[in-house]
């Protein structure tokens, strides 16, 4: 028997849908009506073709693109449209590898139908269940949020499934929860599964393996300077749709940037100041989603190495100092920097000792040895501030600081290590940090990677290996020290000078 063919496309009809009865949720345009792109109409005939007996080819459909160009309203909205229109009691789950994730599909498919013509047709929850069912009672639907959180959702009957962020599913109950959305498909014959998601850390994961049985089996179209591939898989119903640089890109050229970005709000600038002020492997993932061979280092090492310069810092020199305890206080770093000048652009010149962990009193700890060289630092030179995270060091600091140590609270938590991480960044990026090539630094600055956060910025964190792990191997003391030198440096900067709130 042979496999159907594309003869057909219901797109037309769901585009029509969004634009009568959905509303934007968000930006310039709030509230009114969903009027799709030209590249979301084109995507969506694609993902809703039909046989030449009008019956919906793709039971699973994989749609990769870079973050912020709208595939969670857009997945939002097919979710709305099969909830209203299905027959049956049909039932929409949004499901993801935890709950909030799974809110965010969820939250876009309630936002969107409000106050437009399906507020006739559905029951939304109420204010206090924020993850609560939205209600279809004219044909028996339901749409739920569900995720890997709770026990695996075997035994169920979905009519159609938004799975958000497949990259992200790893542990069993994750992957668990994938395999039971997947294997129910078959109990409706319309039932399709529509995953939205960016390229993962390494496709040593359910997402690459997915994606490359998909490519292995289909039939391809390339399009966009190659950063548009669509793959048909006839035989297994599967289809991928992956705006993304090829392997060979120029990831400087802007015409790939723009090529893999089809959003119209998404401007060249913003794509711009991205590929100045993101680590290379973040820029690769989330602006060009692209596959990166594990965490690769957030500063590259030629970036680094230009920084080298032969600025010294002058005995009773004013420095900012940065000190980062080793979890299991197998190594910890100091690290302090002072300001000069080279042809007038302000440099930060920076420096770092590292220590290891010594066997005292029958316990392993470095902090005899930190706050010896705290002290030859408060002799040799003007201490600003020293900054210190209070989980680590607190009874050293307050220690310290009865003897006049300009000790200030400095949690590594992401409201300080956001901003801390990308100073240290920008510093590099723009060659206004100076260090003097010692090799231990060096190792530190390479062997840390960078960790988006829920709020979409960015941090340092510990190098991965290609499973995701973080890789023991590789030390970042000396880069987080670093980088608190660069918090409390910029803060004192930016005020002047004016003594700090949190001193102790």
């Amino acid at each position: 028997m042979s496999s159907p063919t594309a003869a057909g496309t219901y797109g037309p009809a769901v585009a029509e849908f969004f634009e009568g009865c959905l509303r934007l949720p968000e930006g310039e345009r709030q509230g009114q009506p969903f009027v799709m792109e030209d590249w979301q109409r084109e995507d969506t005939d694609i993902i809703y073709e039909t046989d030449a007996l009008g019956n919906l080819l793709w039971k699973i459909v994989v749609y990769g693109i870079p973050r912020g160009n709208g595939k969670s309203p857009l997945c939002a909205g097919f979710a709305d449209h099969a909830l209203v229109s299905l027959p049956g009691s049909p039932k929409v789950y949004c499901a993801a590898a935890a709950k909030d994730q799974a809110g965010l599909v969820h939250g876009f498919a309630i936002a969107q139908a409000k106050g437009g013509p399906l507020d006739d047709f559905l029951e939304y929850p109420r204010v206090t269940e924020a993850l609560g069912p939205v209600r279809s009672p004219h044909n028996g639907g339901i749409l739920r949020a569900v995720s890997a959180d709770g026990d695996l959702q075997q035994g169920l009957a979905p009519a159609f499934v938004a799975m958000d962020e497949l990259h992200t599913f790893r542990t069993g109950k994750q992957i668990g929860l994938y395999m039971a959305m997947h294997t129910t498909l078959h109990k409706r014959p319309a039932a399709r599964m529509i995953i939205i998601t960016t390229a993962g850390a390494t496709k040593d994961s359910l997402l690459g393996e997915l994606v490359d049985d998909i490519t292995e089996r289909g039939e391809m179209t390339v399009s966009r300077l190659g950063c548009k591939v669509v793959i048909r898989d006839y035989e297994a119903r599967r289809l991928l749709i992956w705006y993304g640089a090829p392997e060979d890109a120029d990831i400087r050229d802007p015409r790939i940037w723009r090529a893999c970005n089809p959003a119209s709000w998404i401007s060249d600038e913003s794509l711009r100041v991205a590929a100045a002020s993101t680590p290379e492997s973040e820029f690769r993932r989330y602006n060009l989603n692209q596959w990166v061979t594990g965490e690769e280092a957030a500063i590259q090492p030629a970036a680094w190495d230009a920084c080298k310069g032969p600025e010294k810092i002058p005995a009773g020199s004013e420095v900012w100092v940065g000190v980062d305890i080793g979890e299991k206080r197998d190594t910890s770093a100091v690290a302090w920097g002072a300001s000069a000048w080279r042809e007038e652009r302000r440099l930060l010149v920076v420096r770092a000792k590292v220590f290891t962990a010594q066997r005292i009193s029958g316990m392993e700890t470095t902090l005899p040895q930190v706050e010896a060289h705290l002290r030859w630092l408060r002799d040799n030179f003007d201490l600003m501030r020293v900054n210190f995270d209070p989980w680590q060091m607190r009874d050293m600091a307050a220690r310290l600081a009865s003897e006049g140590f300009p000790m200030v609270e400095f949690p590594q938590n992401n409201t300080n290590m956001v901003p801390a991480s990308q100073g240290a960044f920008d510093l590099v990026a723009h060659q206004t940090v100076v260090h003097k090539g010692d090799p231990t630094l060096r190792a530190h600055i390479l062997g840390t990677g960078g960790e988006v956060t829920a709020t979409g910025g960015w941090r340092f964190t510990k190098a991965k290996t290609r499973t995701g792990h973080r890789d023991k191997t590789k030390q970042n003391d000396a880069a987080i020290a670093y980088a608190m030198v660069v918090g409390g440096y910029q803060i004192d900067m930016q005020a002047g000078g004016e003594p700090w709130a949190e001193s102790w």
